[in-house]
């Protein structure tokens, strides 16, 4: 009976440290996601912010 209250204890450890280290790497995903997430929005609003020069200045190079 001492030995099964040890292996269970032991368990409920190994348990406890597995779902401590997923939560930290689910957490550092996240962190990660949205960091990427910034950095891709950024660089969509510049490059749909030189699209709208650029065809401005398409368009004006047009005007006689």
């Amino acid at each position: 009976l001492s030995t099964k209250r040890e292996q269970i204890a032991s368990l409920r450890t190994v348990l406890k440290t597995n779902k401590q280290t997923a939560e930290v790497a689910l957490a550092n995903l996240k962190s990660k996601y949205e960091t990427e997430k910034v950095v891709v929005t950024d660089t969509m609003n510049k490059l749909r912010n030189e699209l709208k020069v650029g065809g401005l200045w398409i368009f004006i190079s047009f005007i006689p």
